[in-house]
């Protein structure tokens, strides 16, 4: 029936169902779950600290509602739990996609309120895992932590309201603790659960089960150094993410309680860079250097100083973290390999490869630099060397900065097949990043335009744009314009890509070819004469584009 208004029979035939919901209940405790296989039962232990307010939510399906949810989770449609679905591992793929819909779907029924404002939910991480139940059917465990950011002061006062599967029968607690057990003022509920996170339940309440979907709360705590730590580390988990605009609220609260907290400055710089706000973010890497100068701030002065055409300033930081670093180390090689793509980028190939021969003496496996040494030598000419050094790259690091020149190398080489096998691959990593939160619109973008669906890449590229609208992205947005065949809303876009002067080779190969689509004879020819005078060598898959196109310009 789909009336509003509920006609009484209709109201004692809900009644006679429920009581017999009631009688089942009690007849199948002994059987299936505890508290009956169709109860969802719910968890919420709530931790306050200073400036963050952690949730760790719990669902506890029984049989019914796991048969119930595989239609969510069994997206290929067979009716069955796929091994992948089963994985402990939440990024297979269905695991993955529905933990994330799931994740959205309970946040925005977990009502938290601080100060009386409403606050925001971030999930921080989610496991899955199906458990056998009776006959033959599973029971579904879900784990999520939340994560909010506590509005500024050093008293709050808190409400949760626990809003999900309000039909459902089931157990319902929730707890509320501060860290460490301290100055937690008041609260309307208990500090320590009876559940054991709902892996016990007590014999003694199975007959009336709490039903706590509530709770009220008063918090002080003076800062401590672990927190402050936390911010910086939920800072560095948004980056991770590539959600640039959520790392700088992290970090600007963790500098609001300890102003040279270089760490949180090091947030501010890379946040402010993605989102191409270049004048903070110079700002910002110099108060970096002068509050802790070391391969963190160095590193970060270089690549502002390569973003402003500054190479050589760029080589010469570098150098200075180089030499701070302690020699073997992970930061030593990364360093080291960071030095050489500097001379990479500018055509001084010999120059680059012998900090990538530095950090393979150390750790002759280190995929970073055995992808250097595969540059160096495609750019000599070396094809063959080349695809071996990438693959042994992949094999250990499959990141598509290298399985995307092994892909272009096996195409160069006639060796199709494997092209395509390399590209598909870049696809399944990227898939697997977003299942994982990650924002990867402007690398899928870049990668559609050259070797996928152009619409599905301009698509893509205006999405990323608008969340970090930087040179880069500008750049990618006016590639993608251009495969798709609109040159003149892609060149102011091109001219945007390098209005701070970077030294990049590609940026100036895009205008080129932008600008020879609109005709522009001599403007196409300086911006491919740039990009060649730039590194010769700038691109597998463009570079020779480059030069025969300017053949044809002369």
């Amino acid at each position: 029936m789909t009336t509003k208004r509920t006609k009484p029979r209709l109201r004692m035939a809900r009644a006679v169902t429920l009581a017999l919901l009631l009688v089942l209940l009690a007849t199948v405790t002994a059987l299936a779950h505890p508290l009956g296989n169709f109860t969802v039962n719910r968890y919420s232990k709530v931790t306050v600290g200073q400036d963050t307010v952690r949730l760790l939510y719990i669902l506890d399906m029984a049989e019914i509602p796991t048969y119930q949810e595989m239609a969510a989770i069994d997206r290929n449609g067979d009716g069955e739990a796929e091994q992948a679905e089963q994985a402990e591992q939440a990024e297979q793929a269905e695991q993955a996609d529905y933990l994330a819909a799931m994740a959205e779907r309970l946040a925005g029924n977990l009502a938290l309120t601080l100060n009386g404002e409403t606050a925001a939910w971030r999930v921080s991480d989610s496991i899955f895992a199906f458990a056998p139940g009776q006959g033959g059917l599973n029971t579904l465990r879900l784990e999520f932590r939340f994560v909010a950011l506590l509005p500024a002061g050093t008293l709050w006062n808190g409400t949760l309201q626990d809003g999900n599967f309000p039909d459902k029968l089931g157990w319902q607690e929730i707890v509320v603790v501060a860290k460490e057990g301290k100055n937690l003022l008041s609260s309307t509920v208990a500090s320590q659960d009876i559940s054991q996170e709902l892996r016990v339940y007590p014999q003694d309440l199975l007959q009336s089960p709490p039903r706590v979907n509530s709770a009220a709360f008063q918090h002080s705590l003076a800062l401590e150094a672990d927190e402050l730590n936390a911010l910086v580390g939920m800072g560095m988990l948004a980056l991770s993410r590539h959600d640039f605009a959520a790392a700088i609220p992290w970090a600007e609260r963790a500098l609001a309680v300890a102003p040279h907290k270089a760490e949180a400055v090091g947030l501010l710089v890379d946040a402010t860079v993605e989102l191409g706000r270049y004048d903070e973010a110079l700002a910002e890497g110099q108060a970096m250097v002068n509050l802790r100068p070391g391969i963190a701030s160095y590193s970060r002065a270089s690549y502002l100083r390569e973003l402003h055409g500054d190479t050589d300033g760029a080589i010469e930081a570098m150098g200075l973290a180089l030499e701070v670093a302690v020699p073997g180390t992970e930061s030593w090689r990364w360093t080291a390999v960071q030095l050489g793509q500097l001379h990479f980028n500018r055509g001084e190939w010999a120059e680059a490869d012998v900090y990538y021969q530095a950090a393979l003496k150390s750790n002759a496996a280190y995929p970073f630099a055995l992808a250097g040494r595969g540059r160096v030598v495609a750019a000599q000419g070396d094809f063959e060397n080349a695809i071996g050094f990438y693959a042994q790259a992949v094999d250990r690091l499959p990141l598509p900065e290298f399985v995307i020149p092994l892909g272009d190398l096996y195409s160069l080489t006639g060796q199709k097949e494997k092209a395509v096998e390399q590209y598909g691959l870049v696809r399944v990593i990227q898939q697997l990043n977003q299942a994982a939160g990650m924002a990867v619109d402007m690398e899928l973008a870049l990668f559609e335009a050259d070797y996928g669906d152009p619409q599905t890449a301009l698509q893509l590229a205006r999405q990323a744009y608008a969340a970090r609208p930087n040179i880069h992205a500008a750049d990618v947005l006016a590639w993608a314009l251009h495969r798709n065949g609109q040159d003149a809303e892609a060149q102011p876009y091109s001219a945007e890509s390098l209005r701070l002067g970077t030294q990049d080779a590609l940026l100036y190969y895009h205008a080129g070819v932008i600008a020879q689509a609109l005709g522009q004879t001599d403007a196409a020819r300086q911006h491919l004469q740039s990009a060649l005078e730039i590194n010769p060598a700038f691109s597998i898959l463009y570079a020779d584009d480059a030069r025969q196109r300017l053949d044809t310009l002369h």
